[in-house]
């Protein structure tokens, strides 16, 4: 496993809820590889437990994560309120008919499922009908903040080709990249939470890099963030993208190719939002390294609907709700 937007806002819920004074564990089903050092910090008040093993004897709540432990929880006896938090229509990540039957299956389980997205909560419902379902927004830390842009035209890849199905599996961002690298002498820079080796696909685009960046920490990121005159970022399908709305609270505008998802994205209005498509994606880069003057506009309407919209604070009001009540 490593570390990647959904657990990162899986720790934002545990430490929040922890800050508000409720006891919170959060079980590691399987941790070999885990990478959080640098890219999450867990409060201290949370415990971490780690073990296969679900058991829910002695929690009021229990919050699944992803299939396999939500379907673990709904076979379990034990008293215990439960809830599924979905953050993706999981089974787009991957083809396998084994991995499609264990997500449709999970859909079906009998306590709610919580979820982030629209699109996803109707591709849910083909499976799960009516049951109780809610659908809460994300926040984005205080520690993303507006900073210093680069003099000149600075470009920031987020994600350098895809690793599972509902990703950049056509390497938009990359060519996209290289478009704007050949016509308008941009610098590029990207990140990624994988070694650049690991995106064996978008090898021949690695020349355009001025610097690549492997899980950089919070301090980090959000200096890549401060940096670009605008960020690409491509996906077949996301459920709430983390990247779009970090940058946004840092001021800069996403460039955002992607079939469905990403419910905080308004196109025009705090970012450039076309479907996943390589003409259209280009086209509208092209447009935003010729329209230097509109970014300052996007990037203001961007930091005021942050503020209005993605505190996480607003955020676990809802969430807290929804737990203790619903």
């Amino acid at each position: 496993m490593n570390i990647h937007g959904g657990v990162r806002i899986i720790v934002e819920w545990a430490n929040h809820l922890s800050r508000r004074g409720h006891a919170v564990t959060l079980q590691i089903i399987r941790p070999a590889g885990y990478r959080w050092e640098n890219w999450i910090d867990i409060d201290s008040t949370v415990r971490i437990q780690v073990g296969q093993a679900i058991n829910l004897n002695g929690y009021d709540i229990a919050v699944a994560t992803f299939p396999a432990a939500a379907l673990a929880m709904d076979a379990d006896s034990s008293f215990c309120k439960k809830f599924f938090f979905l953050q993706m229509a999981e089974h787009l990540f991957d083809p396998n008919p084994a991995w499609h039957n264990l997500c449709f299956q999970s859909y079906k389980v009998s306590f709610p499922i919580i979820g982030i997205s629209k699109w996803v909560e109707e591709e849910v419902r083909k499976h799960r009908g009516d049951g109780t379902m809610y659908y809460v927004g994300n926040g984005v830390s205080d520690d993303f903040k507006p900073g210093q842009k680069d003099e000149g035209l600075t470009v920031l890849v987020e994600g350098w080709g895809g690793y599972n199905d509902a990703k950049d599996v056509d390497l938009l961002a990359p060519r996209v990249a290289e478009v704007l690298h050949k016509e308008y002498g941009a610098n590029i820079i990207a990140f990624s939470q994988f070694p650049l080796a690991f995106h064996k696909k978008a090898k021949q685009y690695e020349y355009i890099l001025s610097k690549y960046h492997e899980a950089p920490s919070r301090e980090a990121l959000v200096r890549l963030y401060q940096r670009p005159t605008f960020m690409l970022k491509a996906s077949k399908y996301d459920a709430r993208s983390c990247a779009p709305v970090e940058a946004m609270k840092c001021g800069t505008v996403t460039v955002r190719a992607v079939e469905r998802g990403d419910d905080d994205l308004i196109d025009g209005y705090n970012c450039v939002k076309v479907g996943y498509d390589f003409a259209d994606f280009a086209h509208r880069a092209r447009y935003m390294c010729d329209m230097f003057g509109k970014l300052p506009q996007l990037e203001q309407f961007g930091l005021e609907y942050a503020a209005r919209e993605l505190s996480w604070e607003t955020r676990m009001n809802e969430i807290e709700n929804i737990l203790l009540n619903g």
